[in-house]
């Protein structure tokens, strides 16, 4: 015990003592100072063993922040949302810097030390270059953020798995976030659960928000079951893996997803092609009877849930009631395979395509007469299903946006931003349901390469793990993970799954653990130590950057919100600005927000609006005040338009704030350059022509007709870009632009007024 050697080494210092010392009386104060002494020990060894203590529960400590971090994220609207992935990017803050503490504790060094590593490392530089022009520099910033994030994730469940159990444990985790995604989504179909929006249109969409990305979630997390599944010992265990893939394929069923079930599909056939010998069996029966035990529920579930019916709930008894038999029915296998051998693998087979069989005849007549199963399966093979036709539509639009930005990109935020443009039919839609090129898009080819360099590696590591494992137990660990990572990948050629970042992290905490398979010690040995220090450095400020931005842009959508909320009400109770109170809270609020997060252009736009709104006020005010104020406002607005100059909301609160101030000319320009983001929305040509329509009338009403001349010249034209436009419409989706009747009556006083001139 550390406590004992203390003390042996204080028992071998000891002080002389002179003559008076070995009086009674200096004895006393001998015993007393050895007392002292001992004591003093004793707090200095409890002390140390309590930092020895620190240190070696920081690699449990760092394990299981990093299990939260790949939890919770599907629960909280996949993190879509600015403010939940805030407090993301603080958390993963915090955990990358405890894994940092960790390293120089274990010294530990590195990094950054295989093939995957640096892949990562290449991709997240590209969305850095990719800044530079970016088309809108603070949506470029917050996307930057996001694939810093997915970047520290990766670097968390690299250097937290020590061994081949704790990559089990974090596959346990995402599992177990499957399952509770699965739960809620069905508790909310049956009325038990009043998650918003987790049960719409006679679909699940549980906690993602969207039916086809839950569906791909679902999906994946049952092939990593299967593996877990697969390799498991422990009969209950082996039991709760066998009813989670049944529960999550029962939702997945549920969410009439056709994508979700090619992707399904196809990894149970890769899972089936990787598993090493008698596993293939294993893994194959788990997935097919969870299946059949998933579909035998659902063809009275759902009927039962769109009905309404109160025994909606009773038949999941029927999913849980045929997995107990299978998992019965498996371990007799096994029992009988340990005392014959290869027979029982022979009769196991012919058992298995038994099983095909009557699940195809008993549950699948049933299953595929349910409409909307019907209806999504007929949908696969259907090239002129709109839903094909409009993936390939977008996959178009895409492809020519990234040939005029071939080298860095747009930026995170390109394609919504610019989209609209390279349309020949109206469609909405935030991203381009093709990761692959909105990747390519948004870092250019720079960061398409650095993306397919990732996914190389990846599989470069899995040859690696192959060749090295000869424990194929655990490679069926990685197997399992290295199927979901897959199925995840190919959905999303066809989905915007890895644009949800509850969802790209999971993918890169998946190929994390998978790399970590063949990296149980550092590698790269002769890497110098200086540029070790430096890889560590960078690191750790990747840690503070998160850890900082996310609190600061976290803290401003708070001021942000209330800000919102005063102005609400200060339009909703009166005339604007009359409520002083509310304005300056309004104001305040958003005054805060902007210098929290300099990069978000609403904030500009908002207090652009506030500003004109006191200007309106002073407009008996001749003082220079009124002139200061305007003067701020311009300056904003022109900030505003900077930052992001093809954002709609932005720009219609532009252009409120500009008409405010009386100004024809700035809200014309607002007007036209919300015509060019968006050409195919009517309701931008009927807001241009309203514009000028006003800016007419008011150089009227001060005498100014060659600007009112300018201005009505302006109105009719309007008329004329429509007719351009709707030349390049595809007929055959998009729908010809025709203005409003009111639009038209004006643009016919306008030619009058031209005609009488």
């Amino acid at each position: 015990m550390l406590y004992d050697v203390i003390i042996k080494r204080l028992k071998v210092c000891r002080y002389r003592v002179s003559e008076q010392e070995q009086m009674p009386m200096a004895g006393k104060v001998k015993n007393k100072n050895k007392k002292g002494r001992k004591q003093s020990a004793r707090s200095q060894a409890t002390e140390a063993i309590t930092n020895r203590g620190i240190l070696e529960y920081l690699p449990f400590i760092c394990l299981t922040a990093a299990a939260v971090l790949i939890f919770y994220p599907p629960f909280f609207q996949g993190l879509f949302f600015p403010k939940e992935m805030f407090i993301t990017h603080v958390l993963t803050g915090i955990i990358l810097f405890l894994v940092v503490v960790k390293k120089w504790q274990q010294r530990d060094l590195v990094f950054l030390g295989t093939p995957l590593d640096w892949a990562a490392a290449v991709f997240t530089l590209a969305y850095l270059i990719s800044l530079i022009g970016a088309v809108h520099p603070g949506e470029a910033w917050y996307g930057f953020l996001k694939v810093l994030n997915y970047f520290a994730v990766y670097l968390i469940i690299s250097n937290v798995i020590r061994n081949i159990a704790d990559a089990e444990a974090l596959a346990r985790v995402l599992v177990a976030s499957g399952v509770g995604v699965a739960v809620i989504g069905i508790m909310a179909a049956l009325g038990y659960s009043d998650y918003p929006a987790a049960f719409q249109a006679g679909a699940i969409y549980s906690t993602l928000q969207y039916s086809n990305t839950t569906a791909a979630f679902l999906a994946v997390m049952s092939l990593i079951a299967a593996g877990l599944w697969t390799r498991e010992k422990d009969r209950a265990t082996k039991f709760v893996y066998l009813l989670a893939i049944a529960i999550m394929i029962l939702t997945v069923l549920a969410t009439f997803s056709k994508g979700a079930w090619l992707i399904y599909g196809a990894g149970t056939v890769l899972m089936m092609i990787g598993m090493p010998g008698v596993y293939r069996l294993k893994a194959i029966y788990g997935l097919l009877t969870a299946s059949v035990a998933a579909a035998a529920a659902f063809q009275k579930f759902y009927p039962a849930v769109t009905s309404e019916s109160s025994f909606a709930a009773k038949y999941l008894l029927i999913c849980a009631a045929i997995v107990l038999a299978a998992f019965i029915l498996w371990e007799v296998l096994e029992y009988l395979y340990r005392l014959r051998g290869t027979i029982v693998i022979v009769l196991g087979t012919i058992l298995l395509l038994v099983l095909i069989l009557i699940s195809l005849e008993v549950v699948g007549d049933k299953l595929f007469t349910e409409q909307n199963i019907t209806q999504e399966l007929s949908g696969l093979l259907d090239f002129e299903n709109s839903s094909y036709v409009y993936r390939m539509d977008l996959n178009r639009w895409a492809w020519e946006i990234v040939k005029d930005y071939p080298i860095n990109g747009t930026g995170a935020g390109g394609w919504n931003a610019l989209y609209h443009q390279y349309q020949d039919y109206l469609l909405w839609t935030t991203e381009v349901h093709n990761h692959f090129l909105q990747v390519w898009i948004e870092g250019g080819t720079i960061g398409f390469l650095a993306w397919m360099l990732i996914i190389a590696a990846f599989i470069y590591s899995l040859v690696l793990i192959k060749q090295k494992k000869a424990n194929s137990n655990e490679w069926i660990l990685y197997w399992g993970l290295a199927c979901a990572s897959f199925a995840l990948l190919s959905h999303s050629l066809i989905d915007f799954d890895l644009s949800i970042p509850s969802m790209a992290i999971v993918y890169w905490a998946m190929i994390a653990a998978v790399n970590r398979g063949y990296i149980i010690k550092p590698s790269f040995q002769k890497f110098a130590y200086y540029q070790r220090l430096l890889t560590n450095a960078i690191i750790t400020l990747i840690s503070v950057t998160l850890f900082l931005t996310g609190l600061l842009y976290w803290s401003a959508i708070n001021y942000s919100e209330k800000g919102y909320a005063a102005m609400e009400k200060m339009v909703i109770g009166s005339l604007p600005g009359q409520d002083s109170n509310l304005y300056l809270s309004a104001l305040i609020n958003y005054q805060k927000a902007a210098a929290l997060d300099s990069q978000n252009a609403r904030y500009k736009a908002e207090l652009a609006y506030l500003g004109a709104v006191h200007f309106k006020l002073l407009s008996h005010d001749k003082s220079t005040e009124r002139q200061v104020i305007g003067q701020q406002v311009l300056e904003q607005i022109e900030e505003a338009r900077r930052m992001a100059p093809h954002d709609t909301i932005v720009y219609n609160r532009l252009i409120e704030a500009a008409a405010l101030m009386g100004d024809p000319e700035v809200t014309r320009q607002l007007a036209v350059q919300r015509v060019k983001s968006n050409p195919l929305d009517i309701t931008t040509y009927n807001l241009l022509a309203e514009v000028l329509w006003k800016g007419m009338q008011a150089y009227l009403d001060v005498g100014e007709y060659q600007a009112a001349r300018y201005y009505a010249e302006e109105l009719i034209d309007v008329e004329k870009k429509i007719e351009d436009q709707n030349k390049l419409i595809n007929s055959k989706h998009g729908k010809k632009l025709i203005l409003s009747e009111d639009i038209r009556h004006k643009i016919d006083e306008a030619r009058n007024y031209l005609n009488n001139i």
